[in-house]
């Protein structure tokens, strides 16, 4: 299991970049059955550009089960928890439903 504190990741790469190397973490833990666990503290917001580049280029790759089996949360508010989860099924309803109906 593998924690990372997403505040020193976002602080320091842009919003697509920190997707781009939060979703090789999230890849490597899925095909080593293992799992991310993001400590949220001092997380401000969790902006659209970095979820696209990581917690929706997984759901595009392996599915949002998969997604969800391999990634846990530390230190997350109330709005944080509604915000990822809202993200999750609108990706899920828009990109993946939506794609298979055409």
């Amino acid at each position: 299991m593998k924690t990372i504190i997403l505040k020193d990741i976002l602080s320091v790469k842009s919003y697509p970049d920190a997707g781009d190397y939060i979703f090789n973490d999230i890849k490597d833990s899925i095909l080593l059955n293992d799992k991310v666990i993001f400590d949220m503290s001092e997380v401000l917001s969790v902006p659209t550009m970095f979820l696209n580049t990581s917690f929706g280029a997984i759901i595009d790759e392996f599915g949002v089960q998969k997604l969800k089996s391999s990634i846990g949360f530390r230190n997350i508010s109330k709005t944080q928890v509604e915000r990822i989860q809202k993200y999750i099924s609108d990706y899920y309803q828009v990109y993946i439903i939506n794609n298979k109906n055409n």
